[in-house]
């Protein structure tokens, strides 16, 4: 890349890829007249790559309200766009033509990222989303709140490490499975979706509003009742109702491990009264497991 003066062909492409899509996301979603803000630069002695683009447009939250009526704060709004295939710029349930790739520019850098132990920043309004990858392969993740101001539109910088980009186009590909489980069709990821809690005699009912966004109680659920309950063949319910735009996180914590490991999920598990937001981040949560669970 001559602009940074990189001979690296993988970090030029992650850094080349990662550009165009921050800047798409200005282009369709910031709603600024002017634009917005590029920098980038290389360290060489660290080989670590730091690139930035800025706008102050109208920020994540207010792209997001429109299609998620239940995104309604800053916090939720920023967790929600690293998600795959959260957009403004589609029809929710589209599933031709460019509404298939719709929603993963943030989702890849993310990834990116993380796979490849350098880090990502995302601001938007009062919220920072501090996301990295271990020298392990596991990622780390923290959210900030800011105490007064925050930023106007939407601030994003990746971070890369040249001694640690694998092959590109390898990255891309993971990326790319992760995000094809999330758009299967619910049933194909062990998920039933439900309106409403069913009359059913012996229905093991957990109502998740009752530990909503605690994620030690929701892993204690998971492993002290839910599992326990699956495995012993029991129905279950997790009735969503009442709670608006559940985070991955809190997802994560209360499902993942019952994706990955549960025995017979599609028959013994149902999820109630889930709205939009919620039920985006159930998907993710279970094609994360089941990706893993096929290495």
């Amino acid at each position: 890349m001559k602009i940074l003066a990189i001979d690296d062909q993988e970090m030029a492409d992650a850094i080349r890829y990662s550009l165009i899509e921050l800047l798409r996301n200005v282009s369709q979603h910031a709603r600024s007249r002017i634009g917005g803000v590029v920098t980038a630069t290389y360290f060489p002695k660290t080989g670590l790559v730091d690139v930035a683009v800025a706008d102050i447009g109208c920020g994540i939250r207010a792209t997001l309200h429109e299609r998620y009526q239940e995104i309604r704060d800053d916090y939720k709004a920023v967790k929600f766009a690293i998600q795959p295939h959260v957009s403004g710029t589609f029809q929710r349930g589209a599933y031709e033509s460019m509404a298939n790739n719709a929603g993963l520019g943030l989702f890849f850098i993310k990834e990116i990222a993380t796979l490849s132990g350098g880090g990502f920043f995302l601001a938007s309004g009062s919220m920072l989303a501090d996301l990295w990858g271990n020298l392990d392969g596991s990622p780390g993740k923290r959210y900030f709140l800011a105490k007064a101001g925050g930023w106007r539109g939407t601030f994003a910088l990746l971070q890369l490490r040249r001694d640690r980009i694998a092959e590109f186009n390898g990255l891309l590909q993971r990326c790319r499975e992760i995000a094809a489980e999330v758009r299967k069709d619910p049933t194909e990821l062990k998920l039933d979706f439900i309106e409403a809690v069913p009359e059913i005699d012996e229905l093991l009912c957990i109502r998740v509003k009752d530990f909503e966004e605690d994620v030690d109680k929701a892993a204690t659920v998971r492993d002290s009742v839910v599992i326990p309950a699956l495995e012993a063949g029991r129905l279950v319910v997790l009735d969503f109702s009442g709670l608006r735009a559940a985070t991955q996180s809190f997802i994560h914590a209360l499902m993942y491990r019952v994706f990955r490991d549960g025995r017979n999920v599609e028959f013994v598990l149902s999820i109630a009264g889930a709205d939009e937001a919620s039920q985006e981040a159930i998907r993710a949560v279970a094609a994360y497991a089941q990706v893993k669970g096929e290495q």
